[in-house]
């Protein structure tokens, strides 16, 4: 849980109403993912659902709060890490427990919290584990849950906010090609300067034009569980 409320709490009287912040490129049929999670709730006891979609201009935090403001008593974030990471942001401070129904690629923190992968068991233990706290990092203002990164990372970040799978493997990829290509221009350049090094007569100096060029740029730089 993102919150004040102690490890193991049990859950609020009377809060038997869950909001589900879905994102919905991350299931083949949302109206059969969305009649899932509704029988899921009404099996153990819990009113029909809030249910909002991540977009691409608000990937989570949006629909996670405006959760809150309706009165939410657990809100569960069905997608990858990055739907888990937005809901959370927004939970954070509140005493809201987060549920983790992992429908992405890596589900890096449902793994590593033990939690199901399978979507009826992370229902189940959604709907009716306990409260633990869990400890969330901040940087650059954005609230983080699984993992922060930096450096030669930091380029590929900026291809995570496309709302398309397939456009962040392919941007991740093109940076990647450009990558390579500063370096093979580079190394390309250096034994070029060599030879001309070794070929010449005159001198035993590269131009400085050329040792120059020969050098590349540098590239701008609370979960719920079982009981």
């Amino acid at each position: 849980m993102l919150g004040a409320m102690p490890p193991d709490a049990s859950r609020p009287p009377g809060a038997r109403r869950a909001a589900v912040v879905a994102n919905p490129t991350k299931h083949d049929d949302v109206a059969m993912l969305r009649d899932t999670v509704r029988w899921a709730m009404s099996e153990h006891g819990w009113d029909e659902p809030l249910w909002y979609e991540t977009t691409a201009a608000d990937p989570g935090t949006g629909q996670a709060a405006q959760a809150v403001r309706e009165g939410a008593g657990l809100v569960l974030a069905c997608g990858g890490d990055g739907t888990v990471t937005r809901c959370a942001e927004a939970l954070r401070g509140t005493g809201i427990p987060l549920g983790i129904l992992p429908l992405g690629t890596g589900n890096l923190l449902a793994r590593n919290l033990g939690l199901p992968l399978d979507l009826d068991a992370a229902l189940v233990t959604a709907l009716t584990g306990s409260n633990r706290r869990l400890d969330a990092g901040s940087a650059n203002g954005h609230t983080f849950v699984v993992m922060a990164g930096l450096g030669f990372a930091l380029p590929f970040s900026y291809c995570l906010s496309p709302p398309s799978a397939v456009t962040v493997v392919s941007d991740a990829m093109n940076a990647t090609r450009a990558s390579l290509r500063r370096a093979r221009t580079a190394s390309s350049e250096t034994r070029a300067v060599t030879t001309s090094m070794a070929s010449s007569a005159a001198t035993s100096v590269a131009p400085a034009a050329n040792a120059s060029a020969a050098t590349a740029p540098a590239a701008p730089w609370p979960t719920r569980t079982s009981a």
